[in-house]
C-alpha cells in the first residue's frame, strides 16, 4: 500500500498558500517512522522544504518523493528540485512526474514542461561530467517509468 499526500499547502479564504514549518517536517518523520510497513509518497508544494524531505527520504525506507505540485510548478523550481533530488536520492526514492491537472490536456502540458526542464538538468549534469548520456537516459527512465511502476507494484506487460 502506498499513501500519497501533499505537504505545505495551507488553506486561505479563497486559495491556498505554500508554507511549512520545520517542526512539521520533524513530526512527519516521526509519524512515517512509526509505520514502517506502509509506504508514503510526498508531493511538496514549497521549494525550501525539498532538501529536508530528501534527507528524510534517504533515512526512511518507506518514504519517496514525487513530482512538483502546482504551488511550485515553475521551470526554475522544477530544475532546482530535480537537481537536489538527483544529488541526494537514489532513483528508487523519486518519481519524476505527478499531475493534479483537472483535464487530460493540462496533464499533457505539464508533462511537456517537466520533460523540457529535465532535459536541461540532465544536459547540465552531462556537460559537467557527472553523468554520461547513457547514464542520464537510464536515470530519466527510472524516475519516470520504473520507480513509479515498482512503488505501486505494477507489472509491465510486453
Amino acid at each position: 500500500m502506498i499513501l500519497q499526500f501533499s505537504l505545505a499547502a495551507e488553506p486561505l479564504p479563497y486559495e491556498t498558500a505554500s508554507r511549512v514549518y520545520q517542526k512539521t517536517i520533524v513530526q512527519l518523520a516521526e509519524m512515517i517512522g512509526r509505520h514502517p510497513r506502509l509506504h508514503f509518497q510526498c508531493f511538496v508544494s514549497i521549494r525550501h522544504a525539498n532538501q529536508s524531505l530528501c534527507t528524510l527520504a534517504r533515512e526512511l525506507p518507506n518514504l519517496s518523493l514525487s513530482g512538483y505540485w502546482w504551488h511550485n510548478f515553475f521551470p526554475d523550481t522544477i530544475r532546482q528540485v530535480l537537481n537536489e533530488r538527483l544529488d541526494m536520492l537514489p532513483v528508487n526514492k523519486q518519481v519524476g512526474f505527478f499531475s493534479d491537472a483537472y483535464c487530460v490536456e493540462w496533464t499533457y502540458g505539464k508533462a511537456v514542461i517537466v520533460r523540457k526542464q529535465m532535459a536541461q538538468v540532465f544536459a547540465q549534469k552531462i556537460a559537467q561530467g557527472q553523468y554520461t548520456r547513457d547514464e542520464a537516459l537510464a536515470i530519466a527512465r527510472a524516475i519516470l517509468y520504473e520507480t513509479p511502476q515498482s512503488l505501486v507494484r505494477m507489472v509491465a506487460r510486453t
